[in-house]
């Protein structure tokens, strides 16, 4: 290369461009696939699919915030003659490409969808506004628009929060700690402004949410600051100005602090003469297995008690938003709206959690000095694969759900007027949570077989979601077909038990590749 700027780039490019291809093949592809017999169907499709780029960001973010920490070649880096800002930087630009450009390729795949279909396209389009709330005729700008200016949000906010940490499971879990506590404490202080009766500090409430990690993507125009017939610019130019600048000094500290890590050295100590006596240590568990059990609890317990508080802080900013006493800006949110809600960041949140919680159980142990210390144990390969792979579903499963259990034994006991008993319906809530740890459990699997095959966390990462959102939209699919040709009217029963197939499909694969030691080793 002829510059420095050019071989960091190509650098980057590298390494980023496998994630760009599968994001790109994950928007481009499934919209048209699953629209053949309906092609109206692809503009809901696309939105729903632009779901998928929160997650999509925290793994880029937690890839360029740890990835030369976890692949040991940060002494490299620092090795070289020039400062760490500039490989930061170019870590940086393709990490925001990286989600941009699989982004505005959908949409342009869906104005050329658009074009075909003529004024079918402007009713679907219309009625897919209406369900998101979507100015009218703004439908592509919001697409393009919002989900790329919250991904940067979130790139920025975890790869500030989580910089040089020591592998990318850690700074993704410090990156989540941060999101979480930030929207927490907005949330707190509009709910002390609440108790003490203050309305005008309100109106600064929507430069939070601009300076706040994915805000952009909720705000309205009910939070501009001009009236409603005023120019966008007009309404928005503070909030644009103020979350630049925000924004920008997060770029800033996580270009400044990049590499700016002292490599550990070993250091010699002298071995004292005599043992020392280690009366608080717990003596030695008798079984290898549940010793195994015991440190796959002590890796994947602080994530996922990670995860459940980030669903308890969220649980919290819908109870604030329903007992606030201006009900008006909350749309009158009932018991059973605070229940649906709670749920389905329950199933967010833990999708995410359980992600990263699959790629962590083998991560470290499959690196090739580890691996042959596991190998040389007088432990059954296929025992040592069952426990940590089952140690760490349970913990991650069962704490994750502690606050949905706890919320909803709050709203089935609470007096009538605000107890949900009797509006939700047991068996559909029982199905729903079935549904959930169905999704949580499959995801979790297709990250282990991913990390056990790729030995690259966030390329696992990333290929566990394409190969589980594929799976889950070709279960639904083949229910739907199942339903129109055979007329089954429990289409619902055979995409739980499709998704239930995969999830042991893809078990069986991580048991096998464990066991032969298949995987992309490098």
């Amino acid at each position: 290369m002829n510059s420095v700027w050019q071989s960091l780039l190509w650098k980057e490019w590298r390494e980023h461009r496998l994630i760009l291809a599968i994001l790109a093949a994950l928007f481009i592809v499934i919209p048209p696939i699953f629209s053949l017999r309906t092609p109206t169907n692809f503009f809901s499709i696309l939105s729903f699919t632009l779901f998928a780029v929160p997650m999509v960001s925290m793994f880029i973010a937690m890839n360029i915030a740890a990835g030369e920490q976890s692949a040991g070649t940060i002494r490299f880096l620092q090795s070289l003659p020039i400062t760490g800002r500039k490989p930061a930087a170019a870590k940086l630009f393709w990490a925001v490409a990286t989600v941009i450009v699989p982004i505005l390729l959908a949409v342009g795949a869906a104005v050329l969808w658009s074009w075909m279909l003529e004024e079918a396209a402007q009713e679907a389009i219309a009625y897919d506004e209406g369900v998101y709330q979507t100015a009218p005729g703004s439908w592509f700008a919001a697409r393009c628009f919002t989900p790329s200016v919250a991904a940067i949000s979130l790139i920025l906010w975890m790869a500030a929060a989580g910089v040089n940490r020591s592998d990318e499971v850690r700074a993704g879990a410090i990156g989540i700690l941060v999101v979480a506590s930030y929207w927490l404490l907005i949330a707190l202080g509009g709910y002390t402004l609440d108790v003490l009766g203050l309305r005008e500090p309100y109106r600064l409430f929507p430069l939070l949410f601009s300076t706040a990690p994915g805000g952009v993507g909720i705000l309205s125009d009910r939070m501009s600051f001009a009236s409603d017939d005023s120019s966008m610019l007009a309404k928005y130019w503070p909030l644009a100005v103020v979350g630049v600048l925000s924004h920008g000094a997060l770029a800033a500290w996580y270009v400044g602090r990049f590499g700016r890590v002292v490599p550990g050295k070993p250091q010699a100590v002298e071995r004292p003469a005599a043992p020392r006596d280690r009366h608080w240590l717990a003596p030695p568990l008798r079984s290898p297995l549940f010793a195994i059990a015991w440190k796959q609890l002590r890796e994947s317990g602080p994530l996922a008690v990670l995860g459940a508080t980030c669903i308890a802080a969220i649980a919290i900013f819908i109870y604030v938003a329903h007992f606030s006493l201006d009900r008006a800006e909350v749309s009158d949110l009932t018991p059973v709206d605070m229940f649906e809600g709670m749920a389905a960041a329950w199933i967010i949140v833990g999708l995410m959690v359980a992600t990263v919680a699959g790629v962590g159980v083998f991560m470290d142990d499959l690196k090739p000095g580890l691996y042959a210390f596991w190998r040389s144990r007088p432990i059954n390969v296929d025992q040592w694969f069952a426990v940590k792979f089952i140690a760490g579903l349970l913990v991650t499963v069962v704490t994750l759900a502690i606050p949905l259990l706890l919320v909803t034994a709050y709203l089935l006991i609470v007096p009538d007027a605000y107890a949900i008993h009797h509006k939700v319906s047991i068996n559909d809530a029982i199905r729903f949570v079935g549904v959930g740890l169905l999704a949580q459990s499959g995801l979790y699997s297709a990250a282990v077989a991913a990390i056990v095959l790729l030995r690259r966390p966030i390329h696992a990462a990333f290929a566990s979601l394409a190969a589980a959102w594929v799976a889950g939209m070709a279960a639904v699919a083949a229910a739907a077909f199942a339903d129109r040709r055979i007329g089954q009217p429990n289409h619902g029963l055979l995409a739980i038990f499709l998704v239930a197939i995969f999830t042991l499909a893809v078990i069986f694969l991580a048991w096998l590749a464990v066991r032969k030691n298949w995987g992309w080793k490098h």
